[in-house]
């Protein structure tokens, strides 16, 4: 079935964008003032707080089936503390440290899970080893693999040595790295037209591309787009925007960002599943990311609809963490194999009000069971344990 089959295009009404006019500034650090730093305390573990789940057992603090309220969100590092710029993707190694690249100050940390930073990696140059914007990080195996404006991609080795590198400057949207440091990233044109997906070996040569576009691609008149986005519109080819996730066994997750859908491929393209699921806070986000765009100076007004923030694939489960609404709880839906929603977990302590134009990042340690979370715009990395009761 066509994505695109009997799914309108949204046409929200701006109304609020009075009441928002100011909602741009919060990217300047009005998030900080909401976050409740408590001590480390999960209540969807509380024992006398007992809730059933959608499978019948009994587990944790289920505010509804298949929803889990998580506590004692905890600062691991913020720019009050180290120094932190902004922190563009994160991910965790075997020994549960957390490895951090900053766009703006062009290096690597390797931070420890107490927020001890044990090492800094690299800084601003166009040389082996250096950085310039680096903005993606993924480590496969015993390989740190680092995305930057000018070399593309560098591996290194777990020590932070300089391993080699391959040309992939052409990524401009959302991405993900494979298992042998090759990458998967959202096409939007980038190469042949007609394609959602574009993969690249480790070699850096030419893409093979895959999946079918939800919308016709009918070109990016920017100024008409611009247009159409103030009018409280996006754009059928503005909804091709998707956000890719490599999974260990090679398979590849797809999240159109603004529709509720989830596409599953082989590692050879082939279509392996797709499903629509119920978001009930997707059109309070779309508002969201309509009042951003108008509320952006002239200059930076053209941005993305990216609705989902971050992603992480855990075995045959996936990790959404969604730009909510300001003010509302920060929201991670972990999906099953085929992609429906198994559970929400809503962090009240996290407010990821966004729409747009906040760099998320997000990683798990599976043997600790803790989820942690960068966001940008405040330099602040966060964590959070998760319960038993949580389906991975």
């Amino acid at each position: 079935m066509s994505v695109g089959t009997g799914i309108p295009t949204y046409a929200v009404e701006v109304g609020g964008i009075e009441r928002l006019g100011s909602v741009s500034t919060r990217r300047r650090g009005r998030r900080l003032a909401g976050f409740a730093l408590a001590a480390a305390a999960v209540i969807a573990c509380a024992p006398d707080n007992p809730a059933t789940n959608p499978a019948g057992e009994t587990s944790g603090n289920l505010a509804v089936a298949g929803e889990i309220v998580l506590e004692g969100l905890e600062v691991i590092l913020s720019d009050a503390d180290v120094d932190l710029s902004m922190p563009a993707a994160i991910d965790v190694d075997a020994d549960g440290n957390i490895w951090v690249v900053d766009r703006r100050l062009h290096q690597m940390l390797v931070v420890s899970p107490e927020g001890e930073v044990l090492r800094t990696i690299g800084r601003n140059g166009e040389g082996p080893g250096e950085f310039r914007g680096p903005r993606g990080l993924g480590i496969r195996g015993d390989r740190v693999y680092v995305l930057d404006n000018v070399h593309g991609v560098q591996a290194f080795d777990m020590e932070g040595n300089y391993l080699s590198e391959y040309p992939a400057v052409r990524i401009f949207f959302d991405f993900d790295f494979t298992g042998d440091g090759g990458l998967v990233t959202n096409n939007n044109r980038v190469w042949a037209r007609g394609a959602m997906i574009a993969a690249l070996g480790p070699d850096g040569g030419e893409p093979t591309l895959f999946g079918e576009l939800p919308f016709p691609d009918t070109g990016f008149n920017f100024r008409a787009l611009q247009e159409q986005v103030l009018e409280g519109i996006i754009p059928d080819v503005l909804r091709n925007g998707a956000l890719p996730v490599a999974a260990a066994d090679g398979s590849l997750w797809v999240v159109i960002h603004t529709e509720s859908t989830i596409r599953r491929y082989g590692a050879d393209g082939t279509l392996l599943s797709e499903i629509s699921f119920l978001l009930p806070e997707l059109p309070g986000i779309i508002d969201q990311y309509l009042a951003d765009f108008a509320a952006a100076p002239p200059g930076d007004s053209f941005f993305f609809p990216s609705l989902v923030g971050a992603a992480f694939a855990i075995d045959d489960s996936l990790l959404l963490l969604w730009e909510t609404v300001e003010g509302e709880p920060g929201l991670v839906t972990l999906h099953g194999p085929d992609g429906a929603i198994v559970q929400r977990l809503l962090i009240p302590e996290l407010d990821m009000g966004g729409g747009g134009g906040t760099v998320m990042g997000l990683a798990v340690d599976l043997s600790r069971r803790r989820l942690y979370a960068s966001v940008s715009d405040i330099a602040t990395i966060f964590g959070i344990d998760l319960p038993d009761s949580v389906a991975f």
